[in-house]
């Protein structure tokens, strides 16, 4: 049972907040009468006060700026300046106060924290270190993080004690850390589920039906409920005065400017009750890591990093039964260049499975080549930029950006082996003519997807395009799927769980290399989720059958949800009496009207020529549920009296799951009797039709 504070003082709140969630019920999605939040100043960019960006303006790559930013006691605002390798200092009203140069090693901030002096968090794939810095720059202290961005790491806290804390997922999972020694590894502690303080416990759950979820603080629990898709919860911080503020996103449709995530801050009282709801704008063109901070006052600030300046925000916390209605659709344009909803695909069939997308997608995180000066410095490779991870010889994970790029995992071992400059994040035409004529070795985004996809040339993103299909909402997005930006970026989506959302990309603005990642659902705004025309999905199935039918078991039957033609490898095994059987299924499906035929034929030789029996099905499946009955209407088209299949129902299968030996027990029935009396036939059969 959800337990909820029932003291007679706060009976009236609790009331005001029933109606607020009706009403919040009855509308498909909010926003607020109009934008209440103050923005407080800007800071341009681009000059030697402001803040610096990277690849603005260039197709085929994602532009950078800063990932984070600060406040200290006094309302100054600390930017991390991350592709200019500094911090930048501003008061409250934004003029500018001075520059705090990181060390060169600190090639890629993502956090900073204020504390007596200044402490920044530094990142690479396998490794990550916390500086301790004075205000005027000079290192205090380095301690090097047990995790890196590959883990999970997203942020870090640091407590009153100088304690520090590792937060992976964006606050799902917390990693306290003791430093041992200057400039030495941490020992972490244990990881623990959300956010510890004062010895309270405070974790967030989301639903699987993403309705709703649940916020603990210690033993309290707290149901959040929304009308769209709950797409993320989590703890973003935890005042003094215990006060709770949880970030919220919900969502995720797409419209014709690509996905639309709304975002909010829920501010809780210690008790659990809610005090007012804040929303983001997320309206920057640049992505920020870590874009919110809260003061010493418990008022939240948002920097959105914007074309020609980086604006800073003061959101402003509304009670919860003030949020006004709006009527949100989901809206897909058809006609739109970017979008492609075209469910008759002309295509014989399926081309690779979703598991192996994934391992390769993992071979290329996970790639070891020794990489050495010459390929680090690419002396002789003019307009060519190197990737800010690289740093002396040694041998490196992963493979790195390269603008433009398009190599396998082995072709970029074997031009590391000839000292060919590894990689390339001049994201400009000399950068592009610098990849191929160099030549720099290394993949981009587009290429990367390209790769794991399997195909044979190298797609950009708007041609990634008119090789897939729409998704209609991040919801049913499934690993091995991308998100799209046409002339922009492109990741591989893998998972999502509520709380957890982890993706693959190739990015010249994280590190420059690819990397497996937790990312915040606010980076999916504007980017459309796709799935490529020929991925096959595992299916999970059950088939009963009545009178002279033939009972058959499969393992990894592969559809094409793309739509059009799939079939399925020829399959031997032995009737339950050890009789040899043959079988084969083939079938088509139609996206636009989720029109699905199976046929499924039983040989008697291993030529798979005589034909013993033949069923062709007819029926629905809606390939956008991972749980679904197919309903269909079979015919017996050769064999013996009878019919089967009765029903079959199916359900999508684990797409971390690994393809299962191709040869299963295949059996049937020769004699007339009810199907659920046979002890001996294996009736739960897994990726049959």
């Amino acid at each position: 049972m959800t337990k909820h504070d029932t003291t007679h003082s706060q009976v009236w709140f609790k009331a005001l907040s029933l109606v607020a969630t009706i009403c919040w019920m009855f509308f498909s999605q909010f926003t607020f009468a109009q934008d209440v939040n103050t923005v407080v100043c800007t800071i341009p960019a681009g000059s030697d006060v402001g803040v610096t960006y990277a690849n603005v303006g260039t197709k085929e790559t994602n532009p950078s700026g800063p990932e984070a930013f600060t406040i200290d006691d006094n309302g100054n605002f600390i930017i991390e300046d991350t592709v200019a390798g500094r911090l930048l200092y501003y008061s409250k009203t934004c003029a500018f106060i001075g520059s705090i140069e990181l060390p060169k090693e600190a090639f890629y901030a993502i956090d900073v924290k204020f504390k007596n002096g200044l402490w920044v968090l530094s990142s690479e794939a396998h490794s990550a270190s916390i500086w301790h810095l004075s205000l005027t720059g000079n290192v205090l202290d380095k301690i090097i993080s047990p995790i890196g961005l590959n883990d999970g790491l997203t942020g870090f806290s640091i407590g009153k004690d100088h304690s520090l804390v590792m937060i992976k997922n964006y606050g799902e999972f917390t990693l306290p850390i003791e430093p041992i020694t200057a400039s030495n590894e941490a020992k972490p502690i244990k990881f623990i589920n959300g956010i510890i303080k004062n010895g309270i416990q405070y974790t967030a759950k989301v639903y699987e039906d993403h309705k709703s979820g649940t916020l603990y603080f210690g033993k309290k629990e707290i149901i959040v409920n929304v009308n769209n898709p709950l797409l993320s919860l989590s703890i973003f911080a935890i005042n003094d005065d215990g006060s709770v503020y949880v970030s919220v996103d919900e969502g995720g449709y797409t419209t014709e400017k690509g996905v639309n995530i709304i975002s909010t801050i829920r501010r809780y009282s210690a008790d659990g009750l809610i005090t007012g709801v804040a929303n983001i704008p997320n309206d920057g063109d640049i992505e920020t890591e870590n874009s919110l901070s809260l003061d010493n006052k418990g008022n939240v600030y948002e920097i959105s990093s914007q074309i020609s300046r980086m604006k800073i925000t003061k959101l402003v916390f509304v009670p919860f039964y003030e949020i006004k209605q709006l009527v949100f659709k989901q809206f897909i344009n058809n006609n739109s260049s970017q979008l492609n909803t075209n469910g008759n695909i002309n295509q014989s069939w399926c081309s690779i499975f979703r598991p192996n997308v994934l391992s390769i997608a993992d071979e290329y995180v996970n790639n070891s080549t020794n990489i050495s000066q010459d390929s680090i410095d690419g002396n002789s490779c003019q307009n060519r930029t190197k990737p800010p991870y690289l740093k002396n010889a040694a041998i490196y994970s992963s493979v790195s950006y390269a603008w433009g790029g398009f190599d396998s995992i082995s072709s970029f071992n074997s031009r590391m082996t000839q000292n060919i400059a590894a990689g390339n994040v001049n994201a400009s035409n000399a950068g592009l003519y610098a990849t191929r004529q160099c030549p720099a070795a290394g993949i981009d985004c587009s290429g990367f997807v390209s790769r794991v996809w399997s195909l044979i040339i190298h797609n950009r993103t708007s041609d990634l395009f008119t090789i897939a299909h729409t998704i209609d909402s991040i919801e049913h997005l499934r690993g091995g799927d991308a998100l799209d930006k046409n002339n922009s970026h492109v990741r591989l989506f893998d998972t999502s769980n509520g709380n957890e959302t982890t993706v693959y990309e190739s990015s010249a603005s994280v590190g420059g290399y690819v990397i497996h990642r937790p990312l915040n659902l606010k980076f999916f705004n504007g980017f459309i989720p796709i799935r490529y025309n020929k991925i096959c999905d595992f299916v999970n199935g059950n088939i009963w059958c009545q009178g002279y039918s033939p009972v058959a078991s499969f393992d990894f039957l592969g559809i094409n949800f793309g739509g059009g033609n799939f079939k399925k490898e020829k399959i031997t095994g032995s009737d339950y009496d050890g009789t040899p059987l043959y079988l084969e299924v083939s079938g088509s499906y139609a996206r636009s009207t989720k029109a699905l035929t199976l046929s499924i034929t039983t040989y008697t030789d291993s030529s798979y020529t005589n034909v013993s029996r033949k069923d062709d099905c007819n029926g629905t499946w809606d390939d956008s549920s991972i749980t679904n009955t197919y309903s269909a209407n079979c015919t017996k088209i050769i064999g013996d009296a009878g019919d089967c299949p009765g029903d079959i129902n199916m359900n999508i299968d684990n797409p971390r799951s690994s393809p299962a030996n191709p040869i299963n027990s295949a059996r049937h029935v020769t004699y007339k009797e009810n199907i659920s009396n046979i002890k001996y036939i294996k009736y739960i059969v897994r990726s049959a039709c």
